[in-house]
């Protein structure tokens, strides 16, 4: 995970993470280099998911259905990983499908840089992607709302796009 995605990270958890013991997904949870794990609160009930079993990866999915209950998590995190799914927009309705009501979605991804494929690379976000994946959710009879996004123009090469997405309930 590169410098400002953790940066980022942190600053999401000591904004919108105050349970005692949240249960956390980690979409994308692979260590390449670095985890949200690091950035996660010490009494996190912790889970990562990915396509291929690794280091920090607890649950292997091999199609865009995740093996979990519905409701389940009180944070669903996911970072760099939206640019090397082929349907991440599926990816992202299992997400919200896991989140609990009331319950947040956190999402870094880049909206600049150089292709790094890992299976593939094949996306960037703009500073609409999130709200269009609020409204999409929606579209499926979810109930969303958009907390907050922006791009991170501190991060001068990723120009991380954050996108933090609630779950209200129906």
């Amino acid at each position: 995970m590169h410098e400002s995605a953790k940066i980022n990270a942190l600053k999401f958890v000591t904004k919108y993470i105050n349970k005692k013991e949240p249960y956390i997904l980690d979409v994308g949870s692979y260590n390449i280099n670095g985890t949200l794990k690091e950035v996660c609160p010490v009494n996190s009930i912790y889970t990562g998911i990915d396509v291929e079993l690794g280091d920090n990866v607890d649950c292997v999915i091999k199609d865009y259905n995740f093996p979990l209950e519905d409701n389940t998590f009180d944070v669903v995190m996911s970072s760099s990983t939206f640019e090397h799914c082929d349907f991440f927009w599926l990816v992202f309705l299992e997400m919200v499908r896991c989140v609990k009501p009331n319950g947040y979605i956190y999402i870094n991804v880049p909206s600049s840089g150089y292709a790094h494929t890992f299976p593939i690379d094949a996306w960037r976000f703009y500073p609409d992607a999130g709200a269009v994946l609020s409204k999409w959710a929606n579209f499926n009879n979810y109930n969303t709302v958009l907390a907050e996004s922006y791009i991170d123009e501190s991060s001068e090469y990723w120009k991380d796009n954050v996108i933090i997405i609630q779950k209200k309930s129906i």
